[in-house]
Protein backbone atom coordinates (compact mmCIF):
# COMPACT_ATOMS: atom_id res chain seq x y z
CA UNK A 1 0.00 0.00 0.00
CA UNK A 2 1.31 3.30 -0.97
CA UNK A 3 1.85 5.25 2.17
CA UNK A 4 1.22 9.62 2.03
CA UNK A 5 2.86 12.23 4.12
CA UNK A 6 3.39 16.27 4.50
CA UNK A 7 6.49 17.38 5.65
CA UNK A 8 6.20 21.07 6.39
CA UNK A 9 9.64 23.07 7.05
CA UNK A 10 10.51 25.56 9.42
CA UNK A 11 7.84 25.81 11.94
CA UNK A 12 9.16 27.90 15.23
CA UNK A 13 7.87 29.99 17.51
CA UNK A 14 7.91 32.98 15.15
CA UNK A 15 4.63 34.69 14.59
CA UNK A 16 3.30 33.72 10.97
CA UNK A 17 5.47 30.49 11.45
CA UNK A 18 4.06 29.03 14.81
CA UNK A 19 1.11 26.82 12.90
CA UNK A 20 -1.33 27.08 16.37
CA UNK A 21 -3.69 29.97 16.47
CA UNK A 22 -2.94 30.64 12.83
CA UNK A 23 -4.59 30.32 9.75
CA UNK A 24 -2.42 27.38 9.20
CA UNK A 25 -3.93 25.03 11.83
CA UNK A 26 -7.22 25.98 9.99
CA UNK A 27 -6.06 23.99 6.94
CA UNK A 28 -4.02 21.34 8.70
CA UNK A 29 -7.16 20.61 10.62
CA UNK A 30 -9.13 20.23 7.64
CA UNK A 31 -7.18 18.27 5.52
CA UNK A 32 -6.58 16.10 8.30
CA UNK A 33 -10.56 15.62 9.12
CA UNK A 34 -11.49 15.48 4.77
CA UNK A 35 -8.88 13.52 3.89
CA UNK A 36 -7.08 11.56 7.17
CA UNK A 37 -3.59 13.22 6.05
CA UNK A 38 -0.71 13.33 8.91
CA UNK A 39 2.14 16.16 9.30
CA UNK A 40 5.71 15.83 9.80
CA UNK A 41 6.95 19.08 11.56
CA UNK A 42 10.47 20.26 11.03
CA UNK A 43 11.57 22.70 13.64
CA UNK A 44 14.80 24.67 14.02
CA UNK A 45 15.56 24.76 17.99
CA UNK A 46 16.62 28.48 17.70
CA UNK A 47 15.28 30.35 14.54
CA UNK A 48 17.76 32.91 13.38
CA UNK A 49 19.13 32.98 16.75
CA UNK A 50 15.89 34.66 18.56
CA UNK A 51 13.37 31.92 18.35
CA UNK A 52 13.85 29.16 21.10
CA UNK A 53 11.95 26.48 21.30
CA UNK A 54 12.78 25.91 25.28
CA UNK A 55 11.05 29.73 26.04
CA UNK A 56 7.87 28.41 24.28
CA UNK A 57 7.70 25.28 25.92
CA UNK A 58 3.88 24.95 25.87
CA UNK A 59 3.78 26.46 22.20
CA UNK A 60 5.98 23.11 21.40
CA UNK A 61 4.69 20.44 23.88
CA UNK A 62 1.12 21.11 21.98
CA UNK A 63 2.06 20.71 19.15
CA UNK A 64 3.46 17.59 20.08
CA UNK A 65 0.37 16.58 21.81
CA UNK A 66 -1.47 16.62 18.41
CA UNK A 67 -1.62 13.04 17.22
CA UNK A 68 -1.78 13.80 13.36
CA UNK A 69 1.30 15.36 13.64
CA UNK A 70 4.88 15.18 14.63
CA UNK A 71 7.74 16.83 15.91
CA UNK A 72 11.44 16.46 13.51
CA UNK A 73 14.41 18.43 14.16
CA UNK A 74 15.68 20.93 11.53
CA UNK A 75 18.81 22.21 12.92
CA UNK A 76 19.41 24.94 15.61
CA UNK A 77 19.75 28.65 13.62
CA UNK A 78 18.62 27.90 10.42
CA UNK A 79 20.75 30.53 9.58
CA UNK A 80 24.75 31.20 8.46
CA UNK A 81 27.42 33.31 8.85
CA UNK A 82 27.53 33.69 4.77
CA UNK A 83 24.53 34.18 3.16
CA UNK A 84 25.75 34.58 -0.08
CA UNK A 85 27.43 31.63 0.36
CA UNK A 86 25.50 29.42 1.76
CA UNK A 87 22.14 30.45 2.08
CA UNK A 88 20.17 29.24 4.87
CA UNK A 89 22.05 26.04 4.79
CA UNK A 90 23.66 25.84 8.27
CA UNK A 91 24.89 22.39 8.56
CA UNK A 92 25.93 22.59 4.84
CA UNK A 93 28.46 25.76 5.82
CA UNK A 94 29.57 23.89 9.10
CA UNK A 95 32.93 21.97 8.77
CA UNK A 96 34.85 22.77 11.57
CA UNK A 97 34.85 19.91 14.27
CA UNK A 98 34.32 22.06 17.02
CA UNK A 99 32.08 24.40 15.52
CA UNK A 100 30.07 21.11 14.25
CA UNK A 101 30.18 19.99 17.70
CA UNK A 102 28.95 23.18 19.77
CA UNK A 103 25.80 23.47 17.31
CA UNK A 104 24.74 20.27 17.27
CA UNK A 105 24.74 20.20 21.19
CA UNK A 106 22.93 23.29 21.03
CA UNK A 107 20.29 21.81 19.28
CA UNK A 108 20.33 19.05 21.26
CA UNK A 109 20.27 20.61 24.70
CA UNK A 110 16.77 22.95 23.09
CA UNK A 111 15.19 19.22 22.62
CA UNK A 112 16.21 18.17 25.95
CA UNK A 113 15.40 21.88 27.52
CA UNK A 114 11.53 21.64 25.43
CA UNK A 115 11.43 17.79 26.89
CA UNK A 116 10.47 16.45 23.29
CA UNK A 117 12.70 14.02 21.41
CA UNK A 118 12.25 13.82 17.90
CA UNK A 119 12.63 10.71 16.06
CA UNK A 120 13.68 12.50 12.54
CA UNK A 121 16.13 15.25 11.06
CA UNK A 122 16.39 17.31 8.04
CA UNK A 123 19.54 19.44 7.58
CA UNK A 124 18.48 22.96 7.29
CA UNK A 125 18.50 24.10 3.75
CA UNK A 126 18.56 20.39 2.49
CA UNK A 127 21.97 20.42 2.21
CA UNK A 128 24.94 18.77 4.84
CA UNK A 129 28.51 18.67 4.44
CA UNK A 130 30.75 15.48 4.83
CA UNK A 131 31.84 16.39 8.77
CA UNK A 132 28.15 17.02 9.49
CA UNK A 133 27.21 14.07 7.97
CA UNK A 134 29.65 12.25 10.02
CA UNK A 135 28.91 13.94 12.98
CA UNK A 136 24.92 13.06 12.82
CA UNK A 137 25.59 9.22 12.02
CA UNK A 138 27.89 8.67 15.20
CA UNK A 139 24.86 10.05 16.96
CA UNK A 140 22.27 7.60 17.99
CA UNK A 141 19.73 10.17 18.80
CA UNK A 142 17.71 9.87 15.25
CA UNK A 143 16.03 7.01 13.64
CA UNK A 144 15.52 8.70 10.31
CA UNK A 145 16.67 11.45 8.27
CA UNK A 146 14.55 13.28 5.28
CA UNK A 147 16.39 14.88 2.18
CA UNK A 148 16.10 15.89 -0.89
CA UNK A 149 16.97 13.24 -3.93
CA UNK A 150 18.50 15.84 -5.98
CA UNK A 151 20.65 17.28 -3.22
CA UNK A 152 21.93 14.99 -0.70
CA UNK A 153 24.93 14.86 -2.86
CA UNK A 154 26.10 11.75 -2.32
CA UNK A 155 26.06 11.23 1.78
CA UNK A 156 25.43 7.71 3.00
CA UNK A 157 23.23 7.39 6.33
CA UNK A 158 23.95 3.79 7.43
CA UNK A 159 21.69 2.66 10.60
CA UNK A 160 18.79 5.51 9.43
CA UNK A 161 15.52 4.82 7.48
CA UNK A 162 16.33 7.53 4.80
CA UNK A 163 12.79 9.37 2.94
CA UNK A 164 13.64 11.32 -0.51
CA UNK A 165 10.96 13.35 -1.97
CA UNK A 166 10.28 16.87 -3.93
CA UNK A 167 7.00 17.67 -4.82
CA UNK A 168 5.81 20.49 -3.09
CA UNK A 169 1.94 21.05 -2.11
CA UNK A 170 2.16 24.00 -4.85
CA UNK A 171 2.58 21.53 -7.73
CA UNK A 172 0.51 19.66 -9.76
CA UNK A 173 2.30 16.72 -10.80
CA UNK A 174 2.90 14.06 -7.78
CA UNK A 175 5.71 11.34 -8.03
CA UNK A 176 5.95 7.96 -6.18
CA UNK A 177 8.95 7.61 -4.28
CA UNK A 178 10.75 5.53 -1.39
CA UNK A 179 10.59 2.41 -2.80
CA UNK A 180 11.84 -0.27 -1.07
CA UNK A 181 12.02 -3.72 0.12
CA UNK A 182 10.42 -2.36 3.18
CA UNK A 183 7.69 -0.93 1.16
CA UNK A 184 7.21 -1.83 -2.12
CA UNK A 185 4.66 0.16 -3.50
CA UNK A 186 6.92 3.83 -2.10
CA UNK A 187 5.71 7.06 -0.82
CA UNK A 188 3.53 10.33 -1.91
CA UNK A 189 6.10 12.71 0.31
CA UNK A 190 4.75 16.19 0.06
CA UNK A 191 7.46 19.19 1.03
CA UNK A 192 6.60 22.37 1.86
CA UNK A 193 7.84 25.59 4.26
CA UNK A 194 5.66 27.19 6.44
CA UNK A 195 6.36 30.51 5.35
CA UNK A 196 8.71 32.08 3.89
CA UNK A 197 10.06 34.19 0.24
CA UNK A 198 12.76 32.01 -0.86
CA UNK A 199 10.09 29.78 -2.63
CA UNK A 200 6.52 29.16 -3.85
CA UNK A 201 5.99 26.26 -1.94
CA UNK A 202 4.33 27.62 1.18
CA UNK A 203 1.39 27.47 3.33
CA UNK A 204 -1.36 30.21 1.44
CA UNK A 205 -4.84 29.48 0.88
CA UNK A 206 -3.58 28.91 -2.94
CA UNK A 207 -1.72 26.19 -2.47
CA UNK A 208 -4.03 24.82 0.26
CA UNK A 209 -6.46 24.79 -2.51
CA UNK A 210 -4.21 23.29 -4.91
CA UNK A 211 -3.19 20.26 -2.17
CA UNK A 212 -6.83 19.70 -1.66
CA UNK A 213 -7.20 18.94 -5.41
CA UNK A 214 -4.07 17.05 -5.40
CA UNK A 215 -5.41 15.11 -2.78
CA UNK A 216 -8.60 14.24 -4.00
CA UNK A 217 -6.96 12.55 -7.33
CA UNK A 218 -4.89 11.13 -4.98
CA UNK A 219 -7.16 9.48 -2.98
CA UNK A 220 -9.58 8.17 -5.87
CA UNK A 221 -6.42 7.16 -7.95
CA UNK A 222 -4.56 5.06 -5.08
CA UNK A 223 -6.25 5.51 -2.18
CA UNK A 224 -2.81 6.20 0.08
CA UNK A 225 -2.26 5.39 3.65
CA UNK A 226 -1.56 8.91 5.70
CA UNK A 227 1.56 8.51 7.97
CA UNK A 228 3.49 10.02 10.00
CA UNK A 229 7.20 9.53 9.19
CA UNK A 230 8.21 8.31 12.39
CA UNK A 231 5.55 5.59 11.73
CA UNK A 232 7.30 4.46 8.49
CA UNK A 233 10.60 3.77 10.29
Amino acid sequence: MIHLNIAIDDVNPKKGYRILGEEPEKWLRQLNEEFGVKFTLFCPTNYHGQHRISQDKQWIQELDSISWAEIAAHGNLHQTSNPQQYGECEFFELQNEAKINERYDSMLCEWLDAGIRPQGFRPPGWLCSPEMNRKLNSSSWFKYVAVHSEHNRGLIWPNRTVFFGHDGIHQEHITIHNVNEANPEGMIMFQSHIAGDHNDNVWNEQNYEQLKLSLTHLFEQYQPIPKLLRECV
